[in-house]
């Protein structure tokens, strides 16, 4: 994989119902000072994007690990990489780490997401948020609509395929920081690690 240069690249992941949009526009709100933040979101909001959530229900298997690569290879290309080359820093709703949950629990192996999704870009830093299974099942018996896989996986599934996915990414090169989200509290908590860790990168850089 290649990593990224100029700009900062945050990748924010975790199993459906953990809370990663409010996690992301608290940690928007905070990153403001630090420099110009671009949000974005996997899949796409792009025709192929569009395209590849709509048709979820009816592809499995490698059939859709490749929609989806194709889907992050136009968002990588066109406005992850150029953002970062104007010094931007982007935080990411979903990357690479989704696809060795979702598409591993579809059947495929590391070994073969790694080959498809190996040449993507690394994030500066990956963000895994958990929760207790409790709070995020109570999240989300508050959505009306539901994706395949929330459908299909129990919370406690979820939760121990990102752990595994991590395990594998991280000597890949991924650098995650794991953070717990039972509530506002460890909001708090989590934004302000983060931030830490940012500015950590950011002096480095200097």
């Amino acid at each position: 994989m290649i990593t990224s240069c100029n700009g900062l690249f945050i990748s924010i992941e975790g199993p459906n119902g953990v809370g990663k949009s409010t996690f992301i526009e608290r940690t928007r709100h905070e990153l403001d000072s630090l420099g110009e933040v671009v949000l974005t979101k996997e899949p796409t909001k792009t025709r192929l994007g569009s395209f590849a959530k709509d048709i979820e229900s009816e592809l499995s298997g490698l059939a859709y690990a490749y929609l989806i690569a194709a889907d992050r290879c136009h968002h990588v290309s066109a406005e992850i990489i150029p953002n970062l080359n104007a010094g931007r820093i982007v935080l990411s709703d979903r990357y690479v780490e989704s696809s060795f949950v979702l598409q591993h629990y579809d059947g495929i192996s590391y070994d073969k997401l790694w080959e498809i999704n190996g040449g993507f870009l690394i994030p500066h830093i990956s963000v895994l948020l958990t929760a207790e299974q409790a709070v995020i099942a109570n999240r989300l018996n508050q959505r009306e609509t539901f994706s395949k896989y929330e459908e299909k996986m129990t919370r406690g599934q979820e939760l121990e395929y990102y752990l595994k996915a991590a395990d594998y990414l991280s000597k890949k090169g991924f650098n995650f920081i794991t953070i717990c989200n039972n509530g506002i509290e460890d909001l708090m908590n989590g934004t302000n690690r983060l931030i830490a860790e940012v500015k950590k990168l950011l002096m480095e850089e200097d």
